[in-house]
């Protein structure tokens, strides 16, 4: 892999993943003439554009730096791959101010690992 550029490491991290262009561009909501140019180097991705590149799992960090892990937990997924249950979710979460998601997610984290214990156990 050579991962020297931005754009090495952006093509680099879509194909670890692997993600088409046009899966990416799904997660991503990045423009395909812009998604070649960043992972040909000619143009650096700004804030808002690293932004949406994490939405596809990627750390953005490394892809800086080249420092630390490639990805971040889990594979992407797309809305449109969500149960509607898990949409529900989403939405839900969505709705909630950002003070209060301090006060959700420990509960969530926590029975989300009783769930994790059954199964492995189970």
């Amino acid at each position: 892999m050579r991962q020297n550029t931005i754009g090495a490491r952006l093509g680099d991290a879509r194909r670890e993943l692997r993600l088409s262009l046009a899966e990416f561009i799904s997660i991503t909501g990045i423009p395909e003439s812009t998604l070649k140019k960043y992972e040909s180097d000619h143009i650096k991705p700004g804030a808002k554009s690293f932004r949406l590149i994490a939405k596809a799992n990627i750390n953005t960090h490394w892809l800086i730096t080249g420092e630390g892990e490639m990805l971040l937990d889990g594979p992407p997924v797309s809305e449109s791959e969500l149960k509607a249950d898990e949409r529900q979710w989403l939405q839900w979460y969505r709705q909630i101010k950002p003070a209060d998601r301090e006060v959700v997610e420990p509960i969530v984290r926590r029975l989300a690992g009783k769930g994790q214990q059954i199964k492995d156990t189970g």
